[in-house]
């Protein structure tokens, strides 16, 4: 009996996957996307106004988030270092690596956002092809500008921890 259930399971899993990597099974999932992208279209454009929006505010307030730590925070910290003939090698290398970081991240938002204005444009209803090759590589630049921002707040972390394991010397 197990036998039975194990070849029955067998050819079930061999005629499922035959029918996912088949040619013809990857052309319709795609005829079927690309007419949801069709149909759907007014909608998509919505949300994608809608992300836009939400994502510009995003940047604006991270922008002055990392603005306020560089100005009221590392560069003053590193400063008064300096002045008093103490530099700290660490924390000014910290404040190299945020300036850098900052401006890639900027870069990497610009090109984002220009992307998601190209995206806009395209008239997926016409041009779903299009659009959603557009989608794509929206997606890795969105991508991109998480990862950056992830990397701003790691050494936002970094500093943090350099200077508390200052003031406990």
């Amino acid at each position: 009996m197990y036998k039975e259930h194990k070849k029955v399971f067998f050819l079930y899993s061999l005629i499922v996957l035959l029918a996912v990597s088949s040619p013809c099974f990857a052309e319709r999932a795609e005829e079927e996307l690309y007419g949801g992208i069709s149909q759907y279209c007014g909608t998509i454009k919505q949300t994608l106004t809608a992300i836009s929006h939400d994502d510009s505010r995003m940047r604006a307030e991270l922008g002055a988030y990392y603005e306020k730590i560089a100005n009221n925070y590392i560069i003053p910290l590193n400063a008064r270092f300096v002045k008093s003939n103490q530099p700290n090698v660490g924390l000014l290398e910290l404040q190299k690596q945020f300036a850098e970081e900052r401006e890639e991240f900027n870069e990497s938002y610009i090109e984002y956002a220009r992307g998601m204005e190209v995206l806009i444009a395209v008239d997926c209803k016409k041009e779903p092809e299009k659009f959603y090759g557009q989608l794509t590589k929206l997606r890795e630049a969105r991508a991109v500008v998480n990862q950056e921002s992830r990397e701003m707040e790691e050494i936002i972390e970094k500093f943090y921890y350099a200077v508390e394991e200052l003031y406990e010397k």
